[in-house]
């Protein structure tokens, strides 16, 4: 079938016209990649709060190292994330949705690049005060709501007593003031105590077995024991650490008392209300 000539020369014209808006005005994440791809850093956010990304040398063709620069106030603060992405397009585009304000804060995402540790996925957070520009530290990634921020306790991530997925480790819940991050021990207390109550009630029953535990109520015990004595430390509550104490002394001591000695350890190093260890190394200049 013949075309008619005037439709043939329409669709010419829109299809050159299209063509050449995209040479023009290439989509945003193309844009992206073009500027990262020539070197130049990727503006993310522009105001109040100015923040770059620029491509850092990576080892997997898969993981792609981020320069992150956020600037204002006078003040400029760097760190670098990675993002595991299919190409350097896809991890700009993440990471600029994932630069975003909510409230009062600018949370930057930053990421590891895999693994099954704790804290793999954070959020950098920034504010501004008077026109200054502050960094307030690091908190789970995605978790401000109603004027708080959720993080995970895990100073005792690795032990020499539980295994990884035994270990002694609950969420915190965290609030700014005065422009620093601070755990609510009490809000955390009641966020974990259902925990405690479980393991509290749990333990008696085998405590009263008879001894030597098998294994899996030894490790049961050890871990439910431990989880319960550092909660208590660290929400600083007097009766509810000394019962954990007690019960250890019990079963732990009586099964092995290096067992118990490992224990005790462990729980003197609890700082009560003590934020995670930084995993982001940010640094700060003026300008």
């Amino acid at each position: 079938m013949n075309t008619p000539k005037g439709i043939s020369v329409t669709f010419s014209t829109l299809a050159v016209g299209l063509m050449t808006a995209l040479i023009l005005f290439p989509p945003l994440g193309t844009m992206d990649a073009f500027a990262a791809a020539s070197g130049k850093a990727v503006v993310l956010l522009q105001h109040p709060v100015k923040v770059t990304v620029a491509p850092g040398e990576s080892e997997w063709p898969d993981l792609h190292r981020l320069e992150i620069s956020v600037v204002g106030g006078g003040k400029r603060f760097r760190f670098t994330t990675s993002q595991r992405a299919k190409s350097l397009d896809d991890a700009l585009a993440f990471q600029r949705e994932e630069t975003r304000w909510r409230g009062p804060y600018l949370l930057i995402r930053y990421d590891r690049g895999g693994g099954n540790a704790t804290r793999d996925y954070l959020d950098v957070v920034f504010t501004l005060r008077k026109g200054r520009l502050l960094y307030l530290g690091e908190v789970e990634a995605d978790s401000y709501k109603g004027g708080t921020f959720r993080d995970t306790y895990n100073k005792f991530e690795l032990n020499g007593l539980t295994s990884h997925a035994g270990a002694p480790m609950f969420p915190l819940v965290v609030e700014e003031k005065g422009g620093r991050l601070r755990v609510n021990i009490e809000k955390t207390w009641q966020e974990n105590r259902g925990t405690y109550r479980e393991n509290a009630a749990w333990v008696p029953g085998v405590l009263g077995k008879r001894v030597p535990l098998s294994g899996p109520d030894l490790i049961d015990l050890t871990d439910s024991l431990l989880f319960n004595a550092v909660l208590a430390k660290y929400c600083q509550r007097p009766r509810e650490l000394e019962q954990a104490l007690e019960a250890a002394a019990i079963g732990l001591k009586r099964e092995d008392p290096k067992l118990f000695d490992q224990f005790k350890e462990i729980v003197s190093q609890v700082i009560p209300g003590e934020l995670p260890e930084r995993a982001v190394k940010v640094v700060a200049e003026r300008m």
